[in-house]
Formats: structure tokens, sequence, C-alpha cells
């Protein structure tokens, strides 16, 4: 996963709709998040603050209240162990 620098605010899990405790890398605070998830759980929802940069371009933010433009590949969570190249 790349750098954490944009995540901020409050971070929350939920597997099966239980909150479930996490925290940052305890190494390097912008390397991942960290949390164990129960077994047999079958969702993992993550909620997170995303600070939106302005598009350089146009000059205006990339959101509003009712629509945001993410770079996906920013703002993708996955697994530790996840092979990337499949």
């Amino acid at each position: 996963m790349g750098r954490l620098w944009n995540v901020t605010g409050r971070e929350s899990f939920f597997a099966n709709g239980k909150e479930v405790s996490w925290r940052r890398n305890t190494v390097d605070l912008y390397a991942s998040l960290e949390c164990e998830v129960p077994a047999g759980a079958e969702t993992l929802e993550a909620t997170l603050d995303y600070c939106c940069q302005r598009n350089r371009n146009a000059g205006v933010p990339s959101a509003s209240a009712q629509v945001a433009v993410l770079p996906w590949n920013l703002v993708l969570l996955y697994p530790k162990d996840t092979n990337r190249m499949t």
C-alpha cells in the first residue's frame, strides 16, 4: 500500500457491523493501518477522513458536499499479505 499521507481524522473499522480495534503501524505511522479481523467475518468496513488536494489544472477542490473525485489507487485498502501483481 502506498503512504498514508492524506488520511487524517477519525478512522474506524467494522467487521460484520461490530467495531474492530486498530492502530497505525508503530514503526512508521504513515506506512499502514493495522487491525485484527475476527474469524468468520464476512465484511470489513473502513471509515476514514481523506484530505483532498486542490486540482492543480482547474484550481478548484476535487470534492464537494455531494461528490468526491478520488484517485482510487490512493484510497484502496487491502490485506497486508495481498499479492499486488495478481
